[in-house]
């Protein structure tokens, strides 16, 4: 399903909104050789986030383990931590990609994603050559940029058998 917008940021991207915080995409990244963020992904910053609910599966565990479990982020950690409750394209990530760190970064950013098809045709139109994808290759996370998650409708539906969702944000 893709849920198709326009947003009104003061920047040329194309927002791919899969459910995952621009906040943890930033911590992924930063983790990725240079300082860690101060941000933590506590369970109370999680249900601050707009339309994420934690199952009542999920709230009966050690709170304090899920919280070390935390500190160490990668591209694995959008399918091991909540936000695995959010994500919106897990299934076609496990039949096409597969549940290594690398695997889902390549399903997210990589050539073969959504995001890296987008800014290959995007590259051969001239007049588009200036647009980018949020995340991609070249722009792994928002960083201080404003970027949608995905909302509602792509949450809901792709909840459904074998349905992945993303929300796209034009500029």
């Amino acid at each position: 399903l893709v849920d198709l917008h326009g947003h009104g940021h003061p920047h040329n991207y194309i927002e791919l909104g899969y459910r995952i915080p621009g906040h943890m995409l930033n911590e992924i990244v930063k983790s990725n050789g240079t300082k860690s963020s101060k941000q933590k992904y506590t369970v109370a910053f999680l249900e601050e986030l707009k339309y994420f609910s934690i199952p009542d599966s999920f709230l009966d565990k050690n709170l304090d383990e899920f919280e070390e479990s935390c500190k160490n982020v990668d591209w694995r950690s959008i399918v091991t931590s909540p936000v695995k409750h959010e994500f919106t394209m897990s299934k076609l990530m496990r039949r096409k990609f597969g549940g290594s760190s690398d695997s889902i970064k390549e399903g997210l950013i990589g050539s073969n994603s959504f995001g890296g098809c987008l800014s290959k045709h995007l590259d051969r139109m001239q007049p588009l050559t200036d647009v980018g994808c949020i995340p991609s290759l070249k722009k792994p996370s928002p960083g201080r940029l404003g970027y949608y998650t995905g909302g509602y409708t792509v949450l809901k539906h792709a909840k459904w058998k074998g349905v992945d969702a993303v929300q796209v944000e034009l500029p």
